[in-house]
């Protein structure tokens, strides 16, 4: 299962979700909700992924990571 860092990353880097809001031009509700601790998701758009990336300077596999399902 892949899961997004966005909750770390943003910790690491003292951000707020208003803050990346504001850099991202992503509505506060989808950082929010990307940024849930479990890192879970459903889709995100490649456009998305490309404002995170270019707003905490950073490559899309610092925002990802694979965790092994649970029970496989």
């Amino acid at each position: 299962m892949v899961r997004l860092r966005l909750a770390q990353l943003l910790k690491q880097r003292k951000l707020t979700w208003y803050a990346l809001s504001k850099a991202t031009g992503l509505s506060l509700p989808t950082v929010y909700r990307l940024s849930a601790s479990d890192g879970a998701f459903k889709r995100v758009e490649a456009e998305t992924m490309d404002k995170l990336c270019a707003a905490l300077d950073c490559e899309i596999s610092d925002l990802l990571v694979r965790v092994p399902n649970k029970g496989k």
